[in-house]
């Protein structure tokens, strides 16, 4: 094949795909702020019908034997009005968590769902205490607080986008949970209205792409040709060929963009040489100063170790979906308030953290700063309990601190390494978080981090000396 045809070839590509992506980015942002829209819709929806619905009432309506009690026909004909409220609403139900369990409570009365004027067995309302298998992360998410499905389902009903509000007991706790179907067949009009646009737009594209890739394909015929080889060489590895032109004009800037390119290639050859082999890129800046081997040397540094009290215990109660969202929301907050006091994460270890303060950044009074940030920590583990309304399985957190030397550098093998902390400071920090459970307290620190501390000295109470596994005498260790 002749180069001017690959030129007209390549051009032509290059346009179909940034149309492509342009396209798609469109559709994409318009897709997003539709399904919003529904989405704000069912969560207002939701919340309001979930409302009028007592949680205390639910409580008593535990066996059909009581779907023909006035209390299961009171909360059935609010899902009902609910079901009438908007004719693009399916279903209303109310469900309950029970021994892991998802099942039904209150089901929408019966319905001609297919239109064939006749109600069938299907389409029956499921009775108190079947179970809903297999159910999403969005719909026990609901229980906790208020949420919708990700993105619009296909069935047999055809496009379904559904919502999820917890209910609410007298004394505040939640004991179910309000989900409402939506058809989502507007939002599919909606999208293919925009496809059909997108696609015309690049039809239209491509045309003129055809008349001006074969125009240019002529003109810059020879100095391509050079840049092809350019190319190959790249693309062989050599990042060190260069183009010269004579004559100043716009193939003369391409070289010129050609030749900055390769020195871009260049540096982040060597930059992703090192974030390949690196996780944390808190260390990136120390590491491009040193060659990147096995090693470490010796810092001072303070060491801060977090746990989840009871995590073990807390999964077998849970289904592991609702655990990931707990465990990742909890980590985000942690990581955040970290950062925040100028320290970073080494490592999460299961479901603990272990953070390091003054390396390899040097800060000022690093003990204040992991002190003011384990304090938070456990403060915003309060709070993160209060957001999730998930008083019966909350979450609990303690902290162990140590200060002083640690081995910091690269450990692994050549071909893969993690740049990290050893020591006994780190083996202490994280027997430190241990004696929380046998002292009643939040956050244990040593002696000599105490003896450091000015401002949040006077939160710390005595708490004695302590004999601790793998060291020869008994510390001093005081408690929060």
């Amino acid at each position: 094949m002749k180069f001017k045809y690959k030129i007209f070839l390549g051009i032509f590509s290059i346009t179909f795909i940034v149309s492509g992506a342009t396209g798609s980015f469109f559709y994409l942002q318009a897709r997003n702020g539709i399904l919003r829209s529904v989405k704000q819709e069912l969560l207002a929806l939701s919340q309001i019908g979930a409302g009028f619905i007592q949680g205390d009432v639910l409580l008593k309506l535990t066996s059909p034997a009581d779907e023909n009690s006035s209390a299961y026909r009171g909360v059935q004909k609010i899902l009902e009005k609910i079901e009438n409220s908007n004719e693009e609403i399916l279903y209303a139900y109310t469900m309950r968590l029970k021994g892991g369990k998802v099942e039904f409570v209150v089901d929408s009365p019966p319905s001609d769902d297919n239109g064939d004027g006749k109600i069938t067995e299907d389409e029956m309302p499921y009775s108190i205490g079947d179970e809903y298998r297999n159910p999403p992360a969005s719909l026990l998410l609901g229980f906790s607080r208020p949420s919708t499905d990700e993105a619009p389902v296909h069935d047999e009903m055809g496009w379904t986008i559904s919502g999820y509000c917890p209910i609410f007991d007298s004394r505040g706790v939640s004991v179910g949970l309000l989900g409402v179907d939506m058809t989502a067949q507007r939002l599919q009009k909606k999208l293919q209205i925009i496809k059909r646009a997108g696609m015309i737009s690049l039809v239209i594209s491509l045309l003129l792409t055809v008349v001006l890739s074969m125009y240019f394909s002529r003109i810059f015929l020879s100095p391509l040709r050079e840049l092809k080889d350019a190319l190959e060489q790249v693309s062989k590895g050599n990042l060190d060929v260069l183009l010269k032109r004579k004559q100043v004009d716009e193939v003369h800037e391409v070289f010129e963009g050609f030749n900055n390119m390769t020195r871009e290639l260049k540096e982040k050859s060597f930059l992703k040489s090192i974030l390949g082999k690196v996780v944390d890129s808190g260390v990136l800046e120390e590491l491009s100063r040193e060659e990147l081997s096995p090693g470490g040397r010796v810092v001072d540094a303070v060491v801060l170790f977090c746990d989840i009290r009871g995590f073990t215990s807390l999964c077998e109660k849970l289904p592991p979906t609702l655990i990931v969202s707990m465990l990742n929301s909890y980590f985000s907050e942690m990581v955040e308030i970290v950062q925040h006091y100028n320290g970073y994460v080494d490592k999460f270890v299961g479901d603990g953290i272990l953070a390091v303060f003054n390396h390899p950044r040097k800060i000022k009074e690093p003990c204040e700063n992991a002190v003011a940030a384990a304090v938070e920590m456990v403060k915003r583990c309060r709070e993160l309990n209060e957001k999730m309304v998930l008083k019966e399985y909350s979450l609990s957190n303690s902290v162990g601190i140590h200060t002083g030397k640690v081995v910091a550098g690269l450990m692994g093998s050549p071909e893969r390494m993690e740049y990290t902390v050893i020591g006994d400071v780190v083996n202490l920090s994280e027997r430190l978080e241990k004696l929380n459970k046998r002292f009643g307290t939040s956050i244990c620190i040593s002696y000599k981090l105490y003896s450091q501390l000015s401002s949040h000295r006077s939160l710390f109470v005595d708490r004695g000396k302590v004999s601790i596994k793998g060291l020869s005498s008994p510390i001093k260790v005081y408690g929060y």
